[in-house]
């Protein structure tokens, strides 16, 4: 974990606060669909859709399909993030 803090600590140094809160969602709770972030987080859906661009681009998290229902994605932390 203190690899991925290192990681996290460096990649969103300048991130908006939204970005570092969804971040710390999805390491906390897990992967989510992206109502399930809007509906924990609290925050407008454009703002998490903004925040998961970011996360995203960053390549801090990563998107695939829900193993439940395929057409859903889920956001979960890349677990190559820290290496």
């Amino acid at each position: 974990m203190i690899c991925g803090g290192i990681v996290f600590a460096k990649k969103l140094y300048n991130a908006p606060p939204s970005v570092k809160y969804i971040y710390r969602l999805l390491e906390l709770i897990g992967p989510m669909s992206r109502t399930e972030i809007e509906e924990e987080s609290l925050l407008p859906p454009r703002t998490v859709g903004y925040a998961l661009r970011i996360l995203l681009d960053k390549r801090l998290i990563t998107k695939a399909k829900n193993a439940k229902d395929k057409r859903k994605i889920i956001y979960k932390i890349n677990g190559t993030a820290a290496f």
